[in-house]
């Protein structure tokens, strides 16, 4: 028995990116929704070619989802590949606490800055 697709939870809903007259438009689906149409192509509930219609998608696209979903599992299951991706969480933790700092340092310059100016019109 077939599951509630997933992509139907999550209100995955592009039909607001067709013009009027049914030309299509560029569309960049988030990892989310991509993840979701995969799973719901994965749960077998309805052919590959009607999800294809109802996100307005090609069936290539779909299997190429298909294919880059598997081998980021392939890569997490694989101990390097999981090294790898604690790596890029560890630096993308660190580059984001940077961030912060930097951004902590230049909001103190900019009032410095401006307390400097309204001292200096003062006098």
């Amino acid at each position: 028995m077939c599951q509630e697709a997933p992509a139907r939870c999550i209100g995955v809903d592009r039909s607001e990116e067709f013009e009027g007259n049914g030309m299509r438009r560029q569309r960049h689906w988030s990892a989310e929704e991509k993840v979701a149409i995969v799973l719901e192509s994965l749960a077998k509930c309805e052919p590959n070619i009607a999800i294809c219609r109802r996100y307005r998608i090609s069936e290539p696209t779909l299997y190429k989802w298909r294919q880059l979903f598997f081998e980021g599992g392939k890569l997490f299951l694989n101990e390097r590949g999981r090294q790898a991706i604690q790596g890029c969480v560890e630096e993308n933790r660190r580059l984001k606490e940077m961030v912060a700092e930097l951004s902590l340092a230049n909001r103190r310059l900019l009032t410095d800055s401006n307390a400097l100016r309204h001292r200096q019109k003062r006098e």
